[in-house]
């Protein structure tokens, strides 16, 4: 049963959802040392709020960055992982904003969400095309 989707039409009445777009790391590319990760965009809702204390000492690269969020996503997602060779996931907000999935604070990803923490991007990271791809 996906508790999520019964309950995110009273949260969204309290903080609307946001169309984002999810860069999913697909794989990286090594050349002459330069790494490219490669990405597949999709489009989805979101929850998006601030992390509290406890999401924040959670992971070590949310407490040095001085923008962070937590997101609800209706979607897999990757933190980076060198084993896999992922660079990590990338939520790209309405606002235009870039923002590193860091961390997976819940995962129900059996029932199709889960709960992310992610960290603001100076830029639009290697291997994402920004402004209209």
């Amino acid at each position: 049963m996906n508790l999520h989707d019964i309950v995110k039409g009273a949260i969204g009445a309290v903080n609307r959802h946001e169309m984002i777009t999810l860069y999913r790391c697909t794989g990286v590319t090594n050349t002459k040392g330069k790494i490219i990760p490669s990405y597949v965009k999709s489009t989805l809702r979101a929850q998006i709020q601030r992390p509290s204390a406890a999401d924040i000492e959670l992971n070590e690269r949310v407490a040095r960055a001085k923008q962070s969020i937590k997101a609800w996503i209706d979607a897999p997602a990757d933190v980076i992982n060198r084993v896999s060779q992922s660079a990590g996931d990338i939520i790209q907000r309405a606002d235009g904003t870039y923002w590193l999935i860091v961390g997976i604070k819940e995962s129900y990803a059996t029932e199709g969400w889960l709960s992310v923490l992610a960290v603001e991007q100076v830029e639009a990271p290697q291997g994402v095309i920004a402004d209209g791809d």
